[in-house]
């Protein structure tokens, strides 16, 4: 037999006798000739203007000369036609009208069948692969946008490491996704969901992106109308892109923003993913603007419907789109494609060739509404009815022998004339004015609700007149498995499967969602998924190609869904699609604990024995009572109750396992077992261990572990500034320093910050004091003079500078071991002069430009000193250099501001707090600046006894672990040390000698 793909398209029949050879067209409505054809056989016909404008298979008009009418003849078949003359035609074309009439169709349609149940063959290029279409898609954010990253992937449990690296590699090989390797200021995290067949599926989180992206709204095609257009539809045909939005491209900037961490590195989307919120109207304008023009097609999302009212119509058609579609660069899903039906299912409703029936499924829920079997059952059914068909006419009529029964006097019974009514009312609910055509462009709500053994759900729009009409209803009982779910679940399980019960309504568009259920509320609108449970993680994943809100209603308001929920339809058990992906992303969360199988196993024995745990297992199952009722056991879990599930055998709160009683202290242990801090322990305990009060334990086992409190340092206190003196020299701040070689003497005034610089010869009390007497005798006597406590200071290792104090009439204040800080400003004033040392040729021009240059307080130490401006080698009119007396109020004030912003910065900087109140006796720890930390290789020697550090203690718990320092009773004052009179040893002449009195040797080899 001739090949299938071969087939003769030509015919040969006599136009007025005369024998013409035409080309079959089923899908040209008039038979046509080439101009050139007309002028050589019909030269004596006489052509009539054309009454109608001809259009090729392009849309674009044709040039048609005219028309003439003749007889047409085939195998003894003849029929009389009008002919089109068409200008700069090449081939003679036999339209349908005459192929009919010549006997010609049935044989026609027989070839066009071929065509097309099988457009594989025609288009083979449209059925490979993923296609790429032209022009890419900008994802446009929200003025004002804040970028959102994390730096660290979701755990992926090991054994699903291959699938997902095996998963990412090919969509790079496909060019869905790249790497990454640069930073990103948006990175999302990644779900990795195992599917039943043993692969993954990999989900970007998308959510805190989906908050700034600005949306198309492009409008679906409004169902009313596309139904209309099916009145006469024979043969459909139905297209599904393959992974339609994968195929359209984002442009580079866009594809930044789709940047995900995963196990095995960063990777950005180069496609249009499944997650963006714009992307359904996106691609639905792309999809409405790629088919536009082409008759019989109805695009909704990555569903295209294809109708004729003839096999030739629609195989025309059915070609023309295929062309579209290539051209554009889409592939289709062959799978999931259907060619030349007499039926098919669309937007709710079964077309065929007798007509547009309502979608038996739409309506299911309700002819299979059983009646009910007392009082509580009729109240929730008319609950349904009222709420639905109140504005039926005659409608409290017809319910009469129901609401008759509703009464305390009567007896409840169920006999024919409420049986009558319940038909009755079944028919009103399921029928026009109650049950309606989806119009995308009305606001549309979902309620759904989940009893202990059923869902229900239904799908409402608003109309002009306010009243709410329904569009589908949908209910179907629990399987075994969803029944033992928490209640929370079940509530979230009833909204995810009404809203892909109603996706092909739903899809593209933003609706609304009503629950009597308000913990959903926070689920499905604020929470990460990290703080949810499995279940409750993967029903949100579903969720995320839709564009809602939700809100709560209450119970009492909420009747449709809740009277469905509690009446659901009677299927035979199937495993749900749903229930086998949650089972699975269960067994992989539970598979990523950090815990062996053995020790999960432990677990599991332990909740069974505990008896918390059994009662949580039964509220968990069977509904949790109100607050007053609940067990004193459960009463810490209330506020969580929620959150609580059975998973796998093992109780959790969201992701986190329950720890019974008996293992809480090990697994407190292990918590710390690495001596972190109290964050980072209390970070590690949320990622897998829960039990009430588990925070504040953690807390009180750091801070009564000993090593961590012998390790950790003193906090800061508050800031304590020193306050400005009251006149000029009244307090000195003294502190030595060395610069190449040398050491020197800084004074500097308190009051001026005036600096005052001596080299010392030798470093001994004895130089240092002559130095001074030099300054005091330049400047006068100070009442205060603060310096460390540097061995020609200390009163211990000599008398000198105390008995020079004692002589000049000076109060000498040194500060506290290892606090320098105490004497700041001297401490400060030393790096100040070094810098401009350093910086400088002459070092006394450098001292004199300090000394003449203003403060913050907009004087200079010369002129806060001295009552004048010095004379520097900057020009300076002579009347400047006139003393004055410094305005001591508004000096006081400015000093006042900067003295409190310095103590403000260092507090907020330093996160300082006050030190607790002590008691008598209590214990307390001290830093003891006499021992080095232990460490393990070397036993260093003690350094001098006189170095303990007293500025701060922390408190010793009464259960502190043993083995801790002395302790003492309360914090150790500074030492005071009794008066007597030494000598001072002169250190050696050499100049390289320290503050402390040591000489530096150079080695050997340097001595040069």
């Amino acid at each position: 037999s001739k090949n299938k793909t071969n087939i003769d398209w030509t015919v040969t029949v006599q136009v007025n006798h005369k024998n013409i050879k035409f080309k079959i067209d089923s899908g040209a409505d008039h038979t046509v000739l080439p101009a050139n054809v007309f002028q050589n056989v019909f030269q004596n016909a006489k052509l009539e203007p054309p009454d109608k404008i001809l259009c090729g298979p392009d849309r674009n008009p044709l040039k048609t000369l005219g028309k003439f009418k003749t007889n047409i003849e085939y195998k003894g078949k003849r029929c009389t036609e009008e002919i089109y003359v068409i200008s700069n035609l090449q081939t003679c074309l036999l339209g349908k009208p005459v192929l009919f009439s010549l006997g010609l169709g049935p044989n026609l349609n027989s070839i066009c069948q071929i065509s097309a149940a099988d457009p594989k063959a025609k288009f083979p290029e449209l059925f490979k692969g993923l296609g790429v279409m032209k022009g890419c898609y900008s994802i446009k954010l929200k003025p004002g946008a804040i970028p959102f990253a994390i730096t660290c992937p979701r755990r992926v449990p090991i054994p699903l490491l291959k699938q997902t690296k095996a998963e990412l590699e090919r969509m790079v090989e496909e060019k869905v996704i790249t790497p990454v390797l640069k930073p990103t200021e948006w990175c999302a995290p990644v779900v990795i969901v195992p599917k039943s067949d043993g692969n993954v599926r990999i989900c970007v989180d998308l959510i805190e992106l989906n908050k700034n992206v600005m949306r198309e709204l492009h409008p679906l095609p409004k169902a009313e109308y596309s139904l209309n257009l099916l009145t006469e539809a024979k043969i459909f045909s139905k297209l599904d892109a393959n992974s339609g939005f994968w195929q359209i491209p984002l442009d580079k900037k866009s594809s930044y923003l789709t940047t995900f961490i995963t196990p095995f590195g960063r990777f950005r989307f180069q496609r249009l993913p499944f997650g963006i919120s714009s992307a359904p109207e996106h691609f639905q304008r792309r999809m409405s603007q790629m088919l536009e023009g082409i008759p019989g097609t109805i695009c909704h999302m990555d569903d295209i419907l294809i109708w004729g009212s003839t096999q030739e119509e629609h195989d025309q058609r059915l070609t023309e789109v295929c062309k579209r579609l290539k051209n554009s660069g889409m592939t289709l899903n062959a799978k999931k494609c259907i060619f030349s039906q007499t039926s098919i299912k669309f937007l709710g409703h079964i077309i065929d060739g007798q007509g547009i029936h309502p979608d038996p499924d739409k309506i299911a829920a309700i002819e299979n509404y059983q009646p009910p079997t007392n009082k509580k059952e009729l109240k929730q059914l008319l609950g349904m009815a009222n709420y639905l068909a109140r504005f039926v006419p005659n409608y409290s009529d017809i319910l009469f022998p129901l609401t008759s029964m509703l009464s305390n006097k009567l007896t409840f019974v169920w006999e024919a004339p409420q049986e009558a009514a319940f038909q009755k009312l079944k028919k009103i609910l399921s029928s026009d004015p109650v049950l309606m055509i989806f119009d995308p462009k009305k606001e549309t709500t979902v309620t759904t609700d989940a009893s202990s053994y059923g869902l229900g759900a239904t799908i409402c729009q608003k109309q002009a007149d306010g009243r709410r009409s329904v569009i589908a209803y949908a209910s179907r009982t629990l399987t075994p498995t969803e029944s033992r779910y928490a209640q929370i679940e079940k509530e979230a399980l009833a909204v995810v499967w009404g809203c892909e019960k109603f996706r092909d309504y739903l899809t593209g568009m933003q609706f609304k969602i009503e629950t009597d259920h308000k913990p959903l509320i926070p689920i499905f609108s604020k929470k990460n998924l990290d703080d949810l449970s499995p279940r409750l993680q993967r029903i949100k994943l579903r969720m995320m190609k839709f564009s809602y809100t939700i809100v709560h209603i209450p119970g009492k308001e909420l009747f449709a869904a809740d009277a469905l929920s509690r009446n659901p339809q009677k299927v035979p058990y199937k495993r749900e699609e749903l229930e086998a992906e949650i089972d699975a992303f269960i067994q992989m969360i539970t598979s990523s604990l950090p815990a062996s199988s053995r020790r999960l196993d432990e677990l599991r024995v332990a909740q069974l024995k505990d008896e918390t745990c059994q009662k949580l297992t039964d509220y968990v199952l069977k509904g949790w009572p109100s607050k007053k009722e609940v067990d004193t056991l459960c009463a810490p879990y209330w506020q969580n109750r929620y959150e609580i599930s059975v998973q796998d055998g093992l109780l959790m709160r969201g992701c986190r396992i329950i720890i019974p009683k008996s293992h809480q202290a090990e697994v407190l242990n292990q918590i710390h077992e690495g001596h972190l801090g109290i964050t980072k322990c209390r970070a590690r305990a949320r990622c897998s261990v829960y039990w009430p009060g588990i925070s504040k334990e953690i807390e009180e086992k750091i801070k009564s572990c000993t090593a961590c409190i012998q390790e950790s340092s003193n906090r800061h206190q508050p800031l304590i500034p020193t306050s400005f003196p009251e006149r000029p020299w009244e307090v000195l701040g003294l502190d030595l320093f060395k610069y190449k070689n040398s050491w020197y003497l800084l004074i500097s005034d308190y009051y001026s910050r005036y600096p005052e610089i001596a080299r010392l010869d030798r470093l001994t009390s004895a130089e240092i004091i002559n130095h001074c007497k030099s300054i005091f005798s330049r400047h006068g006597i100070p009442d205060v003079v603060r310096s460390d406590n540097g061995p020609q200071f200390d009163p211990v290792k000599t008398v000198e500078f105390k008995d020079f104090a004692k002589s000049y009439g000076f109060t000498h204040i040194s500060s506290s071991p290892k606090f320098s800080q105490s004497n700041g400003l001297i401490e400060a004033a030393v790096k100040t002069v070094k810098a401009r040392i350093k910086k400088s040729r002459d070092p006394y021009l450098a001292l004199m430009a300090y000394r003449a240059t203003p403060l913050e307080n907009g004087f200079s130490p010369s002129e806060l000193l001295m009552g004048r401006r010095i004379n520097t080698t900057l020009p300076v009119a002579t009347t400047q250099l006139q003393p004055y007396s410094v305005n001591k109020k508004v000096l006081e004030a400015k000093e006042e501001r900067r003295i409190e912003g310095q103590k403000t910065n260092y507090d907020k900087h330093h996160g300082v707090r006050n030190l607790d109140e002590l008691d008598p006796g209590q214990n307390v720890w001290i830093t003891d600046r006499r021992k080095e930390p232990k460490a393990p290789d070397f036993h260093p020697e003690p350094e001098p006894e006189d170095d303990c550090d007293v500025t701060g203690y922390q408190h010793s718990p009464a259960d502190a672990d043993p083995g801790c320092p002395p302790l003492m009773s309360s914090p150790q004052s500074p030492k005071t040390y009794p008066e007597k009179a030494s000598s001072s040893t002169e250190a050696s002449p050499d100049p390289y000698v320290t503050r402390s009195g040591r000489t530096v040797r150079p080695p050997e080899r340097l001595d040069l």
